[in-house]
C-alpha cells in the first residue's frame, strides 16, 4: 500500500502542479451497513476526481470503474 499511495501522490500532485502530503497517513476500513451507506461511499469515490478538479464529470475519469447496477442514476 505504501508504495501505491507514494506513486499515486506524485503523479496527482504532478498533475495538480502542487507538493506534499497528498493521502491521509493510515488506510481506513468501514463496514457497509446497508443499501444507503453503500451509495453514499460509491458517490464518495466516484465524484473524487471531479472535486479534486482533475475532470468536470466523473464519467470522463478513465480510472472509475463501477457495476452499472450500482450506479443506477449518479
Amino acid at each position: 500500500m505504501k508504495n501505491i499511495k507514494s506513486y499515486t501522490a506524485k503523479e496527482a500532485n504532478k498533475i495538480l502542479g502542487r507538493s506534499g502530503k497528498f493521502w491521509q497517513n493510515e488506510s481506513y476500513d468501514r463496514v457497509i451497513r446497508d443499501e444507503k451507506e453503500l451509495e453514499n461511499k460509491i458517490k464518495y469515490t466516484i465524484y473524487n476526481p471531479v472535486k479534486s478538479g482533475l475532470v468536470s464529470d466523473w464519467k470522463h475519469w478513465p480510472y472509475t470503474y463501477c457495476k452499472p447496477e450500482f450506479i443506477g442514476d449518479l
